[in-house]
């Protein structure tokens, strides 16, 4: 099917089943069949929507087809293969990508399931560097340490006002991922009134210092633990899912630091990754149980609206 083959009259069948959409070409429109309707991308009608501008659903797939026609990724998957053979219902779900201007605010919109399986969110995809290119480290630890008050003197602030978004701590979460985690957990340090859950994945938390996690894990669940109490949280009152590929290469920064934190009984009402419950825990790595490599790229993902909980520490 060429671009220019692709109208108000084109069947949806059709579209499914274009080889450039294989295999996720079903994915554009809702899995569950009973959530929408119609024969032709014209007289598509969607269960929870009550207008649909047929020219738009048209110039999308024709975005979809130009995009996958020049190699780029249109669809991300979400899980692994591993977990979706453990929950065959995981392979209803990814993000379509739409690339926009270089440099430009983004952002990750969903309209939620139809069964109300997650309500809808906003993914903000944000960095600590100004410029957004890549630097040294030194100037990179600099950046995060402070990014926190970035977050909540203009991000937080810009996101609530645009949007419409649930403004409470207890819809929000925040994750990143290597010097994103860090600063994950600098989130966690300054900003805990502002956001109830909290991801940090491959990185441990430096408020006593850079790989504090690593060479000062004592002191680091000591100072978590004060924060904690300083602020009379209980249990309920916030999550952290933390975790580390068994085969990263900084596995022992981010091992230390939760092994200690798991000896306090602040934290120790969670998941951890023993031997016996490891699989499980690391759900989120890039191979089965492990993470074989670990990406440098910097990156936080601040989520609003969210009603997914999280394994709590």
């Amino acid at each position: 099917m060429k671009i220019e083959d692709i109208t108000a009259q084109t069947a949806i069948d059709r579209v499914i089943a274009d080889i450039d959409f294989s295999p996720w070409g079903r994915l554009i429109f809702p899995a569950d069949s009973g959530y929408w309707s119609g024969t032709t991308l014209g007289s598509l009608l969607l269960r929870w929507y009550s207008h649909i501008d047929a020219a738009k659903t048209v110039e999308i797939i024709r975005y979809f087809k130009a995009q996958s026609l020049r190699g780029e990724p249109v669809f991300f998957d979400i899980y692994t293969e591993v977990e979706k053979q453990r929950d065959p219902r995981k392979r209803n779900t990814g993000f379509f990508f739409f690339r926009g201007k270089k440099g430009a605010k983004s952002a990750i919109c969903s309209a939620g399931g139809g069964k109300g399986d997650i309500k809808p969110l906003i993914i903000v995809a944000a960095t600590f560097d100004n410029g957004n290119e890549p630097q040294d480290f030194a100037r990179s630890v600099e950046e995060l340490s402070v990014f926190h008050n970035d977050f909540r003197d203009a991000l937080l602030p810009f996101i609530d006002s645009h949007f419409n978004t649930n403004a409470s701590r207890n819809s929000r979460a925040f994750s990143g991922f290597s010097l994103g985690a860090v600063t994950t957990w600098y989130e966690f340090c300054y900003n805990n009134d502002l956001i109830k859950y909290f991801l940090p994945l491959s990185g441990d938390c430096w408020i006593m210092g850079t790989y504090g996690g690593r060479y000062r894990p004592k002191e680091t669940a000591d100072r978590l633990e004060q924060i904690i109490r300083e602020k009379r949280y209980t249990a309920s009152d916030y999550e952290i899912y933390a975790a580390v590929g068994t085969g990263d290469p900084i596995w022992d920064q981010v091992n230390n630091q939760l092994t200690e934190m798991l000896t306090r009984s602040t934290f120790s009402g969670g998941i951890y990754a023993t031997p016996s419950n490891r699989e499980d825990a690391m759900t989120m790595m890039q191979s089965p149980n492990t993470c074989t490599t670990h990406c440098r790229c910097i990156s936080e993902i601040s989520f609003c609206r969210t009603n997914r909980s999280f394994n709590r520490l």
